[in-house]
């Protein structure tokens, strides 16, 4: 086999794992074969996967560059790039120690199947049904990975737990009006289940995860420098921030002259 054909097999294996793994990105990405599934969002999961894709990078680094064709040699260095960048945010930052995302995750991997309507309507609540009958569990798995409880995003994932319940009743009232009786019980069951699973998940985060939570967000200015030659960014710290300050500048007298506008 060539080289070509060697990068190309570790890409494929790379994205089809990378699938499995993460089925709502799958439906994301119109992916349909794994639209009944959730992630295992356990903390054990989230290590085992860190390893997996060191053992993918590996494989993709040693195909040797002189046995690719140029095309194929900017697809290695941006595999490269995607992965070390990867890597460092899972296992270097570690935000999914701090963030309790169990909830907006869920809400997120629920939107595709109910707003595109790449199948029959019926057919997507099948799927929207096996994922919520799977989702208390996930759950549970969920609050093992929170070691590092940052106050802020716990505040962000409790108010999404608060919320979650309100899409849970648009699709109950839309299976309600388009679903035969069997398929409308188990839905209405399933979303009983999730309603009692994420108040749950609320009372965790409120009793259990934000009395430990640190009151503070940024990573610190040595961890951002090292972020930044993993994202291979042209510009120095120094100017990142000048920007930063520039844009929220120009974006407030922005936002005031519109408001000018609409006063009257």
């Amino acid at each position: 086999m060539t080289g070509d054909g060697v990068l190309d097999g570790h890409i494929q294996r790379l994205f089809d794992w990378f699938l499995e793994t993460e089925p709502f990105f799958a439906t994301h990405m119109g992916r349909h074969e794994y639209d009944d599934r959730v992630p295992d969002a356990s903390r054990d999961r989230q290590l085992r996967d860190i390893e997996t894709a060191k053992g993918f990078r590996a494989d993709i680094a040693d195909v040797e560059p002189t046995t690719l064709s140029p095309g194929k040699r900017v697809d290695q260095n941006l595999m490269l790039h995607t992965l070390d960048l990867n890597l460092y945010e899972q296992e270097g930052l570690r935000f999914w120690e701090s963030y309790p995302q169990g909830a907006s995750g869920m809400g997120s991997g629920l939107f595709s199947l109910f707003m595109r309507d790449f199948a029959p309507l019926p057919q997507r609540m099948a799927s929207i049904t096996a994922r919520l009958e799977k989702y208390p569990a996930m759950l549970e798995q969920h609050k093992t990975r929170i070691t590092r409880p940052v106050k802020l995003w716990c505040e962000i994932g409790l108010e999404s737990a608060q919320r979650f319940p309100g899409f849970l009743a648009i699709i109950g009232q839309t299976g309600a009006d388009a679903l035969e009786k069997g398929p409308r019980e188990r839905l209405q069951d399933a979303i009983e289940r999730t309603l009692a699973a994420t108040n749950g998940y609320a009372d965790w985060i409120h009793d259990d995860a934000l009395p430990k939570a640190v009151d503070r967000v940024g990573i610190g200015e040595a961890t951002f420098r090292e972020l930044l030659k993993h994202r291979h960014l042209p510009l120095a710290l120094e100017e990142i921030y000048d920007l930063g300050w520039k844009y929220l500048k120009d974006s407030k007298e922005e936002l005031a002259r519109i408001a000018g506008q609409i006063k009257p």
